[in-house]
């Protein structure tokens, strides 16, 4: 795994459950993640123009391999991830109600457990929840995908998904990581 808070690469070795060529593709991999994190701090214009070519609807149809391909369907998780959200929002309100703290005028009831959210608000967290949420599965996707480019340009790795060997896209795919890498 790739820590960009500490700046460490820790991978955890196990010779007997996996062979050399596989080390040398999770190296690569998670290398991979760390590049694109510096890049992402020293050239966001280039990161964010990769992002939009993967995840333009043309590539987004032959995803490079199937474990990256899993955060471009990623709605009913975040669905679900609000289903639990709202529930302690509702939870909270019925409490505030409960109290009859509405009614109170010393108890401030705009922040804290004392805070009761009317379902315009309700409405406006989820629509910021559900951007904050599609924002971050395209960079993990973006992410994924760049560290997928780079096991197999620098040659640790031959996995792709089925069939995209044949697709015009994988040019696409190479010229979206050169441009990425071009100083």
């Amino acid at each position: 795994s790739w820590s960009n808070e500490r700046g460490v690469l820790t991978i955890n070795i196990d010779d007997s459950a996996i062979d050399v060529k596989s080390m040398y593709t999770t190296v690569q991999h998670e290398t991979g993640h760390a590049d694109w994190h510096m890049l992402n701090e020293t050239s966001p214009e280039k990161t964010k123009k990769f992002t939009d070519t993967v995840m333009s609807d043309e590539m987004r149809n032959t995803p490079v391999t199937t474990y990256a391909s899993k955060y471009l369907n990623t709605d009913e998780l975040t669905e679900n991830l609000w289903q639990q959200k709202v529930k302690k929002i509702k939870a909270q309100n019925r409490y505030v109600k409960s109290l009859g703290i509405d009614k109170m005028k010393d108890v401030p009831t705009d922040t804290g457990i004392f805070k009761s959210y009317s379902d315009d608000e309700i409405a406006d967290m989820k629509k910021t929840f559900f951007e904050k949420h599609e924002k971050w599965a395209k960079q993990v996707y973006a992410n994924e995908t760049h560290s997928a480019l780079s096991e197999i340009v620098h040659g640790t790795s031959t996995r792709m998904k089925k069939g995209l060997k044949d697709s015009p896209n994988l040019q696409k795919y190479f010229k979206a990581y050169q441009e990425l890498h071009e100083t």
